[in-house]
């Protein structure tokens, strides 16, 4: 039940209005932030834009962000750089 509890949570976020699309920096309190404010914590999802050694082009992956002591990362996709990623940000105005 679970597994299609997280694709139905998938397909809702997948239907609603991309709001932003942006880069991300670290802010003051070392967060990563989009440009228009949006910022992401421990555990958080994040549809960002990747590449990975099995595909030649970017492509969007919806993922989780966690935090270890070295850093925030993507889940699966730790060599992935988050100054500059570029993310999307869906959601009601």
């Amino acid at each position: 039940m679970r597994c299609l509890d997280e694709v139905k949570g998938r397909l809702e976020y997948l239907s609603l209005p991309v709001r932003e699309v942006s880069r991300l920096h670290r802010n003051k309190f070392g967060r990563y932030e989009t440009d228009g404010g949006h910022y992401y914590t421990c555990g958080s999802p994040i549809a960002a834009l990747v590449q990975d050694g099995y595909r030649e082009v970017l492509y969007w992956v919806w993922i989780r962000l966690e935090h270890n002591e070295k850093g925030y990362y993507l889940v699966g996709y730790s060599n992935v750089d988050m100054d500059g990623l570029i993310v999307r940000v869906s959601g009601e105005g």
